[in-house]
């Protein structure tokens, strides 16, 4: 029988050096922010769909964003990254694989750097004005690939700031905010309109009730959509009360 180990000796010298890569990467990608989940890809490796065919490696999950990194043991060069040949390696998969929001071509150098693809990056495009056809371009450069993927995802899942629950939340009713700000519609009305001292003494004598009745159906108005007749109706009640 012929000495097989020849020829299994490479391969395992390849697949020691992909599940360094695969782990090195991992581990980077561990302490991002916003947190990532990083799983084995199962799926690619299943099926040839091109000669430029490469399957991906890990898939890096954030919310419904899936990105799937294909880890370059061969290219220790972050300029090899965008090749011809590995654009269409990405394109096939993001093809293939429409879940697929990008893709990453991850380099085997100390920096792990890294190219992140989207569709666009990986087809050709129309030049204006001469309307020449040119060959994909990726619009991103090589970066680190905890920076790239970071990049990417604040671009596409911008991070918001936390609202606290309501349950966190200072309550605050209207009986603290309402009289104050009745108060303060008085003294300007009383400042600016009242000219007439009759119409002065008459809205100097507005008291504490009329102000905790004013900040009350200021409320049910902008809460609960009081009409404009229920409101007239409101107001004449009050105002039948006065002596």
């Amino acid at each position: 029988m012929p000495d097989m180990s020849s020829v299994d000796r490479p391969r395992s010298r390849d697949a020691a050096r992909r599940a360094r890569l695969a782990y090195l990467t991992v581990s980077a990608l561990s302490k991002m922010d916003p947190p990532v989940l990083v799983v084995p890809d199962t799926e690619t490796a299943e099926v040839s769909v091109g000669p430029d065919f490469l399957p991906a490696d890990l898939v890096v999950q954030h919310l419904d964003i899936r990105l799937r990194l294909i880890l370059l043991i061969d290219v220790s060069d972050p300029n090899m990254l965008p090749e011809p040949h590995r654009l269409r390696a990405a394109a096939l998969l993001l093809k293939h694989w429409p879940e697929t929001a990008a893709v990453g071509l991850v380099a085997n150098d100390a920096q792990l750097s890294c190219l992140v693809l989207e569709p666009f990056d990986v087809e050709p495009s129309i030049a204006t004005p001469s309307g020449l056809r040119l060959p994909p371009t990726p619009r991103r450069g090589t970066a680190p690939v905890t920076n790239a993927i970071r990049a990417y995802l604040e671009v596409v899942v911008p991070n918001w700031e936390r609202v606290p629950p309501p349950a966190e939340r200072d309550a605050v009713g209207y009986e603290e905010l309402g009289p104050p700000i009745a108060h303060q519609v008085q003294a300007d009305i009383v400042e600016r309109r009242a000219n007439i001292d009759e119409k002065r003494a008459a809205l100097d004598s507005i008291d504490q009730s009329d102000t905790r009745w004013a900040a009350d159906v200021l409320l049910r108005v902008s809460s609960k959509g009081m009409s404009a007749e229920a409101l007239a109706q409101e107001i004449e009640r009050r105002t039948g009360k006065r002596p």
